[in-house]
């Protein structure tokens, strides 16, 4: 994983230890029954303390396990709650904690709460569900999926570019083919941001456990180091840009090379800040490439980008928004978070030209800890629309 610090905040770090020190006793020349006295008193003080220190760590051990029993619930991904159903491209649906209610169905916008999580996908194969743990059988030699790294020469971005590769348990390229989802990472790595956040383990166990789909995806590094020559950075869109890169040169590499479905239905593209950006801008203006997309604390407003004017929105760069309407839209950020008014400002734009899309609101910052425990809700919603069952060949 390569990493830049400069765009990353900082994590608060407390002190591995404290020193103390330890003075002398002033009678501890004395002798006699003084001594032996104060030994005893000694070894009874001592006695309290230990007591009054167990009881302390228990009562701390308790708190300690409460709050990590309820940051397992909100992350585990064996557990993780399965998010979004979207039986259709058009309108999004959640459900509430209560199994039994019925979805709620909005046709200009979904938004899932903070406290509510959904807990089901509809494999629309089917019809059939797969809800909270239902195992999925796997017989096969890759249960547990598959990294890969593979080198891209680029003419646009004019490098080779590391792309990271996953391909799903029991991945079989010469029976099935598979959907693809292409993950854009922020401006604070060069490349494994996704990784490090968790979507390799979160996708293998909700794979394997039947609670996700089979699914590729794809990772590519970025030429943030290249300074002012970056495509990353110092472009806004066109076929000269990052997005040229994906549309021109990525996705077609990576169909040549796996099994995939080759086609909108089976493509979907997200990002985490400045990927958020491209993943969004990609989209909008390729809506017959993707059926998906997803901007995570979207670097959104003029303040982060190159080249554009105040109060720029992201459906500026569309031609027409009715093209929109045949993608499934989701957008997301922390309550703390530097990106949290672009996702307010284009939410609003999409619902003024009654564009469906799905947004959720939860405790957070424009940091790895919020992406790492949004993973679950990420994946469900991309696979919300993927059948359970390999397409084949």
């Amino acid at each position: 994983m390569h990493r830049r610090h400069e765009d990353s905040d900082p994590v608060g770090r407390t002190p591995a230890g404290t020193s103390h020190q330890v003075r002398r006793h002033p009678g501890a020349s004395q002798t006699g029954c003084r001594q032996v006295s104060g030994t005893l008193i000694a070894v009874l003080l001592i006695a309290v303390f230990a007591i009054v220190a167990a009881i302390a760590s228990a009562i701390r051990g308790s708190a300690l396990t409460t709050s990590a029993t309820n940051t397992l619930k909100s992350t585990a991904s064996t557990e993780a709650p399965m998010v979004t159903i979207a039986v259709n491209a058009h309108l999004q649906a959640t459900r509430s904690l209560d199994a039994r209610s019925t979805p709620t169905v909005r046709p200009v916008v979904a938004r899932l709460a903070a406290d509510q999580v959904p807990i089901t996908v509809t494999d629309v194969a089917t019809g059939m569900s797969r809800a909270n743990n239902t195992p999925l059988p796997l017989h096969c030699s890759t249960p547990a999926g598959k990294l890969l790294t593979i080198i891209i020469q680029s003419k646009v971005l004019d490098t080779a570019l590391p792309v990271n590769v996953y391909l799903p348990p029991c991945y079989d390229g010469n029976r099935y083919a598979y959907p693809t989802l292409y993950l854009i990472e922020g401006l604070g790595y060069i490349m494994g941001q996704w990784v490090n956040d968790g979507v390799v383990r979160v996708a293998s166990q909700q794979i394997s456990a039947g609670q996700l789909p089979p699914f590729i995806i794809v990772m590519p590094a970025n030429d943030s180091m290249s300074g002012y020559a970056s495509r990353f950075v110092y472009t806004s869109e066109g076929p000269d840009s990052w997005e040229g890169f994906i549309v021109n040169e990525l996705v077609p590499t990576i169909d040549a090379r796996y099994s995939t479905w080759r086609n909108r239905d089976g493509r979907a593209i997200g990002g985490i800040s400045r990927g958020g950006y491209w993943s969004l801008e990609i989209a909008f203006k390729h809506p017959n490439l993707f059926s998906a997309v997803g901007g995570h604390s979207p670097a959104i407003t003029s303040e982060y980008l190159v080249g554009t004017k105040s109060g720029f929105n992201m459906l500026d760069l569309v031609r027409s928004t009715s093209a929109l309407k045949t993608l499934r839209i989701f957008l997301d950020a922390g309550t703390n978070d530097v990106t949290l008014d672009g996702v307010y400002q284009l939410a609003a734009a999409l619902g003024t030209n009654h564009i469906a899309y799905t947004d959720r609101i939860a405790n957070g910052k424009h940091d790895d800890v919020y992406w790492s425990s949004q993973m679950p809700y990420y994946l469900a919603f991309y696979a919300a629309t993927w059948p359970f069952t390999p397409r084949q060949k």
